[in-house]
């Protein structure tokens, strides 16, 4: 997958700017960055989802122009989306749910991350101005050395390293199933 200047907008907010990203085949990436710095906005734009106002973007050699070709892109391309409040407009959600998203489907890590946002709604272009503050910077900076402490203790640690393995041993189906 290649990206190049990639931007895409939200109205006249400019939520991903000038990206530049290629991930080779078989490589994972992790896609960080505050509520509102424009993750999912530019996973959505690989996917076809959210339309991009710049840039390029090709996965697999290929570039998009037709539903056919968007579709072999969704297919080629895993994501697992972010799955929104079932209550019929009775609460109000109090975090993104992308991270909820993928641990219903692989063991999980997620950390919260506070930062001051004045009052500001998640995802509008008010909260995604106080994401790009040095207080967020901070956090999001604090929850890296976080998770990778947990990852030290899990390479030091025979007893957490074997209760980790041991748990996903038993999230896999039998073979034969």
């Amino acid at each position: 997958m290649r990206l190049r200047r990639v931007v895409c907008r939200h109205g006249r907010l400019e939520a991903v700017r000038g990206v530049d990203l290629e991930v080779r085949a078989g490589e994972r990436i992790a896609l960080t960055g505050t509520n509102g710095s424009g993750k999912t906005t530019l996973l959505r734009a690989v996917l076809g989802l959210h339309r991009q106002a710049d840039g390029e973007i090709v996965v697999g050699g290929r570039g998009c122009r037709s539903a056919a070709e968007w579709a072999w892109r969704r297919r080629a391309c895993g994501w697992i989306p972010r799955t929104g409040c079932r209550c019929a407009g009775r609460c109000q959600p109090l975090a993104s749910t992308d991270m909820g998203s993928v641990s219903r489907q692989l063991p999980t890590l997620h950390p919260t991350i506070g930062y001051p946002t004045g009052g500001a709604a998640q995802h509008t272009p008010e909260f995604a101005a106080h994401g790009k503050s040095p207080g967020a910077d901070r956090a999001v900076l604090d929850g890296a050395i976080a998770l990778g402490l947990v990852a030290v203790d899990l390479a030091t640690s025979a007893s957490q390293r074997r209760r980790l393995l041991d748990g996903v041993a038993a999230r896999r189906p039998a073979s034969g199933a």
